[in-house]
């Protein structure tokens, strides 16, 4: 059981044993939502597109099939679900932010107009794939299965750090923006408003255009 919730660190996960006394309402709802016409369990690559509460992943140990849990529809078993989460799993303040966001957060709709171009076997096709990768991975398009960090991968490539964990810093705006360009992404400054053209690719020295993409980072201070 995954509580999707975080993008740029791990989210909670935890296993909900048949012995848990939600255990057999949480089977009855899940077996329901599967059977529902149309069908209210969805594949993971169709999570919304957003910050904050966006389901849960349930995974069969049996099958090992993952499910995605969303919508208003599958409230009464969305919260359920976070019943079961260990307690030391998820900080008061943001356990009341998840328990109001499930109730507003819609299904999907199928379509990600939101979303960049991707080769969705690369990235959807491997659950290690899914579960060890971030939106910084798929905004630098790299999958490195670390849960990557602006500036880290630079300051290991620099030798000055270690281990990954020692990099796990406080963020903000300001130091998001100077880690990422350590890691080589540019800053592309829009317009003043009345806001004129979306911006375009910046060149780069010794890189062909078209092979280049824009990213906004966007940073809630302390996650």
């Amino acid at each position: 059981m995954t509580l999707a919730v975080f993008s740029g660190r791990k989210d909670p996960s935890w296993t909900v044993p048949s012995t848990n006394p939600f255990f057999t309402e949480i089977q009855s709802l899940l077996l329901a939502a599967r059977n529902a016409k149309p069908k209210l369990t969805y594949p993971p690559e169709e999570m919304p597109s957003r910050l904050g509460y966006k389901g849960f992943l349930v995974q069969d140990t049996a099958t090992k099939l993952t499910e995605l849990i969303v919508g208003r529809e599958t409230l009464e078993l969305q919260q359920l679900l976070l019943k079961t989460m260990p307690k030391d799993q998820l900080p008061g303040p943001f356990l009341q932010k998840v328990l109001m966001e499930m109730k507003t957060v819609a299904a999907p709709s199928g379509l990600k107009r939101d979303s960049p171009d991707y080769k969705p076997g690369d990235w959807n096709g491997n659950h290690n794939i899914l579960t060890n990768n971030n939106c910084y991975n798929y905004a630098n398009d790299r999958v490195t299965n670390t849960f990557a960090q602006p500036g880290r991968g630079a300051a290991m490539a620099a030798n000055q750090i270690q281990n990954p964990d020692q990099y796990n810093l406080p963020m903000n705006p300001a130091t998001v923006r100077i880690r990422a360009v350590n890691d080589g992404l540019q800053v592309v400054n829009l317009p003043p408003p009345p806001q004129g053209p979306f911006p375009q690719e910046p060149p780069i020295p010794n890189v062909p255009a078209g092979t280049k993409h824009l990213v906004a980072l966007v940073v809630e201070p302390g996650n």
